[in-house]
């Protein structure tokens, strides 16, 4: 299962997958997070042995990757089982979020899913009705 968080911040979603996947679970998970932010995407890197919910702490293959991500997303087409983005469209113009939208579709794969979350006020209200 190739898995890409959008937005990574300091990879919190990684560390919670390490601390919730098993060992014997038969499908192998890889993470690749990617974020804008330089000094984030150096917190995830060292903060590797950090592992929420208080799990064993499997070993789940990932790589961090500063992008700016108006530069469309590094990755080939329809790569991904799963996408993740999170609090990052509410920080974009509407512009931006909808050229971010379409590089995400772009590098999922056929039937692939796509989660999309944010916190609700008046930034990220507006944000849909613009793209919508």
């Amino acid at each position: 299962v190739n898995l890409l968080e959008v937005g990574c911040q300091a990879g919190r979603f990684r560390r919670c997958l390490e601390g919730n996947i098993s060992p014997l679970d038969k499908k192998k998970v890889f993470y690749w997070g990617i974020e804008e932010e330089r000094e984030l995407v150096e917190k995830a890197i060292t903060a590797h042995t950090w592992v929420d919910s208080g799990a064993a702490g499997f070993y789940t293959p990932s790589s961090f990757l500063h992008h700016d991500f108006s530069l469309g997303l590094p990755f080939k087409d329809e790569f991904f089982d799963w996408v993740l983005c999170f609090d990052l469209l509410p920080e974009l113009s509407s512009k931006e979020g909808v050229q971010l939208l379409l590089e995400l579709s772009r590098v999922l794969k056929p039937n692939a899913q796509l989660l999309l979350g944010w916190h609700t006020d008046k930034t990220s209200k507006h944000l849909m009705k613009d793209i919508h």
